[in-house]
């Protein structure tokens, strides 16, 4: 198949998103020997207008992962403003050392929903955005070094395509409902109307870093960030993606690759 151009769209409100987008889609434009532009689409004023592509455009789309799903109010602007035309698509999600659920599996279809031809997807960890204490600096340089391996193994797939690959394989549930937190009565929670109730004693006292001692607080922010492992199938139609996988605590394992035909 004919690639002419190379297009990093992604939602990122804390920069992991764009960044993982980036470096995937740089080193796919330069394998392929085509152009590549970036596609901001994180403020309200980039998601109100419509996003055309062809289907000689191949099209890394990346939003990060909140509660095991897209972001639900980013949602509505996937499904309305992308219009595949037949372009090739790499879903991309990014997650704080958790896990990415079904997110990945949920972009994978939108895009499909979109009138894209999903070729690849990968789920990548970046620094948790309530915490530099998970997944502290990440993506970093294996991140990345990974991310053009990966890269350069979906070239290799794209240009052995002679037809609109079947849509990538990953795991997980499109279809899965978003988490509904819950009272103690069993009813659905509205905590974002909730006050904080906070101990007298501990009105006008000051955080500092340590006070927590080394109870789990501290230890779980020492747990190595989960490691993304690469999937890949460069026969004609087959799938590609990369999962994470967590590492034991405090052992870190670098990464490891898969079978090519796994």
């Amino acid at each position: 198949m004919e690639i002419k151009r190379v297009c990093a769209l992604y939602f990122s409100a804390t920069g992991n998103t764009e960044k993982t987008v980036a470096a995937f889609a740089e080193t796919l434009a330069e394998q392929l020997g085509v152009p590549w532009e970036r596609l901001p689409f994180t403020k309200p004023a980039e998601r109100e207008r419509d996003y055309m592509f062809a289907d000689t455009d191949l099209v890394v789309v990346g939003t990060p992962t909140y509660a095991g799903k897209l972001p639900n109010k980013i949602l509505p602007d996937l499904k309305a403003r992308l219009h595949g035309n037949g372009a090739l698509a790499a879903a991309f999600v990014t997650f704080g050392n958790r896990s990415y659920d079904n997110a990945l599996a949920e972009l994978c279809a939108v895009l499909e929903g979109d009138g894209f031809h999903t070729v690849a997807g990968g789920a990548f960890v970046g620094r948790h955005a309530f915490t530099d204490k998970l997944a502290e600096d990440r993506p970093d340089w294996d991140d990345r070094k990974e991310l053009k391996n990966f890269a350069a193994a979906t070239a290799d797939k794209v240009k052995n395509l002679t037809e609109n690959p079947a849509p990538v394989t990953v795991p997980g549930d499109p279809e899965a409902p978003y988490y509904i937190p819950k009272g103690t009565d069993g009813e659905p929670a509205k905590f974002l109307k909730a006050k904080p109730r906070t101990d007298r004693f501990l009105r006008g006292s000051v955080y500092r870093q340590g006070d927590l001692g080394h109870g789990a607080a501290s230890g779980g922010s020492k747990a190595a960030a989960g490691r993304q492992h690469l999937r890949a199938d460069r026969k004609n139609g087959g799938d590609q993606h990369c999962h994470h996988q967590p590492h034991q605590p405090l052992h870190p394992v670098r990464h490891r690759r898969l079978p090519a035909d796994h």
